[in-house]
């Protein structure tokens, strides 16, 4: 029931003398009659009524909360079909920070109206095109969730060829330029490190951001030359460089050899310093954690399962899935700051790249207009239950 804050006041004023004065069964009838007249909840009425809690002086202006009646103040700009399209958005970006989300609203609608999943007006898109961060963050506010999990670390150091693999240090590297890769191994043990067990190996673009991933059946050398083959050619530019970590995967004279044959500079991070290669580590979570999480996986039949998903997984984050690159941190004390720049997908990232050719724009552009997003998050969604079968089995 719907009442101004006038009649409320009135109801009870009239019953508080009365309530004090009654005995506790008495109270109770009380105290539910003013709860269905007023709809203040238990905890509030009974406050009023014993005189704990001041009654609420009612607006001059306005027998309810909200705008006055001759029309005076703000009218809400975002309503209930708003929130019901931006938490579509929400979900298809896998429930991101509102700044990613902002950052990927533009291409994510177009590509659930271009394949027929909403249908919206001109005047709705146009609200949802504008909305800042901070608005998503107050519609979203009651929506969010947080999982918070922990693996193990099976990397090895390398203790061959390091004086002939340099540490990365900017003279043959640049960051400025596509084609200089990260990688890194994920390791699918669950919470045993016995046995053979598969990975990831991830590669990601220092630039562009542009991420992909393959699994392979151990760290045997012909699977990590094979999928670091492969993704070369997923890539949609030249690899150039490669900097890894010091795991025995990489820092030994076969992937070395390789490195040299096929003209690519080959560097390495300092030994027990991660944020060396913080590009890698940040979408070993981002890209490979979250989609597959912790569970232990083996065999062929699960690698193939995985670099289904993996294929997928690509076109998802490289063209959709928005990211912020750190430009500045700055030290006053103990405090630090960081300032990042806006949020760019990975194929927005190439296209404004002007040392990338036309011909490569063009290739990427056509396949981000065949993309029906939603449906990669279905086959994304449907590869990620036949894991979890997979990872049961084998326990």
């Amino acid at each position: 029931m719907s009442m101004s804050m006038d009649a409320r006041k009135e109801v009870s004023e009239q019953l508080c003398s009365k309530y004090r004065k009654a005995k506790k069964k008495e109270k109770g009838r009380i105290l539910d009659n003013v709860i269905e007249t007023t709809g203040w909840c238990r905890k509030h009425t009974a406050g009023v009524l014993a005189g704990r809690i001041p009654i609420p002086k009612a607006s001059k202006n306005s027998k309810k909360k909200g705008r006055p009646p001759d029309g005076r103040g703000r009218r809400p700009k975002y309503g209930v079909e708003h929130k019901a399209v931006l938490k579509k958005v929400w979900a298809v970006l896998d429930f991101s920070s509102s700044v990613r989300v902002a950052a990927g609203m533009k291409d994510v609608l177009n590509s659930l109206i271009r394949c027929g999943h909403i249908v919206i007006d001109d005047a709705l898109y146009a609200d949802m095109c504008a909305m800042s961060p901070s608005t998503m963050d107050r519609l979203l506010s009651f929506d969010r969730k947080s999982l918070v999990i922990k693996g193990r670390a099976t990397t090895k150091p390398g203790t061959l060829l390091k004086s002939q693999i340099p540490i990365r240090r900017g003279s043959d590297w640049s960051e400025d330029r596509a084609g200089f890769v990260e990688v890194d191994c994920v390791a699918h043990c669950g919470t045993s490190a016995a046995g053979e067990f598969a990975l990831t190996l991830d590669m990601t673009d220092v630039k562009s951001t542009w991420t992909h991933p393959r699994a392979i059946r151990n760290k045997a050398r012909v699977h990590t030359i094979g999928a670091v083959d492969y993704l070369k050619a997923a890539f949609p530019f030249p690899i150039l460089g490669i900097d890894s970590d010091n795991g025995s995967e990489f820092i030994n004279e076969h992937f070395l050899a390789y490195c040299t044959n096929n003209d690519l500079v080959f560097t390495r991070g300092r030994p027990e310093t991660k944020n060396d290669g913080c590009f890698i580590e940040e979408k070993n979570w981002s890209v490979v954690r979250r989609f597959t999480a912790y569970y232990r996986f083996e065999g062929q039949e699960t690698v193939d399962v995985l670099n289904m998903m993996y294929d997928q997984l690509a076109l998802y984050i490289n063209y959709f899935m928005p990211s912020q690159k750190l430009i500045e941190k700055t030290r006053d004390g103990a405090r630090v700051t960081k300032k990042h720049d806006k949020g760019l997908t990975p194929y927005r990232r190439i296209m404004q790249d002007k040392d990338i050719p036309s011909e490569v724009k063009d290739k990427l552009t056509t396949v981000f207009l065949s993309l029906d997003v939603l449906e990669l998050r279905s086959q994304i969604a449907y590869l990620q239950d036949a894991l979890k079968k997979l990872a049961v089995l084998n326990g």
